[in-house]
């Protein structure tokens, strides 16, 4: 088992100056086992920082009062990463994520996690339905497709219908189709609706557990498979979805 450099915590938290930086990337990078632990590390510390991020849109706004948002919290700042903390870190993270999650980090596997369609809507909603990016009009529909995924679309338009814009992965480390997720964002009748894309050769069977409110709807257009989650028993986006000529 290699043994880290005496700069790899502080490299794992960031302190090093740009020389001794560089020093420990080539060593990751000539090492397979530390860069699997930089890996893993990195994507743990990402988790804890989703979680307890502060969000802005829970901040109370009270009608007809200036608007007075309670400061964010104070970053929660970790010990030195020892190996030893580093190993309750990881058993932690293991807690935390919840059932689905398999980490094979002592038979050296990768991490293999999957999301439910609920929980990514769930979770924006949660977020105010607020895309990363804005990208709606035939062009920038098009060109946002192409890519991503390999194919442009396009989407017929419909007075009903308001595209808010784009979103990658919603914030969750795993798969929520394939590796190239693409969530589009709009609202129908002032309803969210969550459109999850991604090539059909990555798709895989998603399905709503019972009880959800929500309602799946599938459908293939060209190379990409499409995704529709909404509280609508209709299909309102998929099916206005096309390759342009």
């Amino acid at each position: 088992m290699s043994t880290p450099n005496p700069s790899f915590d502080d490299f794992l938290d960031a302190l090093l100056g740009s020389e001794d930086e560089a020093a420990v990337q080539r060593q990751v990078a000539s090492d397979p086992k530390l860069a699997k632990e930089a890996s893993l590390q990195g994507r743990i510390d990402r988790e804890l920082k989703d979680m307890y991020a502060y969000d802005e849109s829970r901040a109370l706004v009270f009608p007809a009062e200036p608007r007075v948002d309670a400061e964010p919290p104070a970053p929660i700042v970790f010990p030195g990463r020892n190996r030893m903390w580093r190993g309750m870190a990881i058993a932690a993270a293991l807690l935390l994520v919840g059932i689905g999650v398999r980490v094979a980090v002592f038979s050296g596997g990768p991490v293999d996690r999957t999301v439910g369609p609920e929980k990514v809507y769930a979770k924006l909603i949660s977020r105010g339905f607020q895309p990363e990016f804005v990208c709606t009009d035939d062009e920038g529909f098009k060109k946002a497709t192409k890519d991503r995924l390999g194919t442009p679309l396009v989407m017929a338009s419909a007075s009903n219908i308001k595209l808010l814009g784009w979103a990658y992965n919603a914030g969750f480390p795993g798969k929520l189709i394939g590796d190239h997720t693409m969530l589009l964002l709009a609202k129908v009748d002032s309803k969210e609706v969550l459109v999850m894309m991604d090539q059909v050769a990555s798709d895989r069977e998603l399905k709503l557990p019972a009880g959800s409110g929500l309602y799946l709807h599938r459908r293939v257009v060209g190379s990409i498979v499409n995704y529709e989650i909404s509280p609508f028993e209709t299909a309102k986006i998929v099916d206005r979805l096309s390759v342009p000529n």
